[in-house]
């Protein structure tokens, strides 16, 4: 874990979502989304970001998805789950699960993909507001 880079993990996993045609389209809910997920992981944590992903109205919902998406995905490189844990990644209650007892088990590993969270989001926040800007 600690020759990770998790900067450069950041960095490609936000410019892979900012390619995403979806993203592409929706440059503003993107940043909206990107800035309130970000108030949230750092307010209260990995579970209520999550949480707050997973709950967004219709209209945000597919973009929000991507996100939740993205954040899993990230995790799952950092801490690999449990060879019989049962993670069913496209079921919500599974992957929340799996936030609660795998990656949460001991601070440093929690620290560590809050960190990477917080990174890979704010990179996106940017990334859109600078892909708004440019309009392209």
């Amino acid at each position: 874990m600690a020759t990770e880079n998790i900067d450069r993990k950041a960095m490609l996993a936000a410019g892979k979502l900012l390619k995403n045609s979806a993203v592409q389209a929706n440059r503003s809910i993107v940043e909206n989304l990107a800035t309130k997920g970000l108030g949230v992981v750092l307010e209260q944590g990995l579970y209520a970001g999550l949480l707050f992903f997973y709950s967004r109205p219709d209209r945000e919902r597919s973009i929000a998805n991507l996100f939740a998406t993205m954040l899993l995905l990230l995790t799952k490189e950092l801490v690999p789950p449990p060879e019989k844990s049962g993670v069913d990644w496209n079921n919500r209650l599974s992957t929340l699960g799996y936030i609660a007892t795998d990656v949460t088990k001991n601070l440093q590993q929690t620290i560590w993909v809050k960190t990477i969270w917080e990174q890979t989001l704010t990179y996106v926040r940017y990334g859109a507001k600078a892909l708004e800007k440019a309009g392209d």
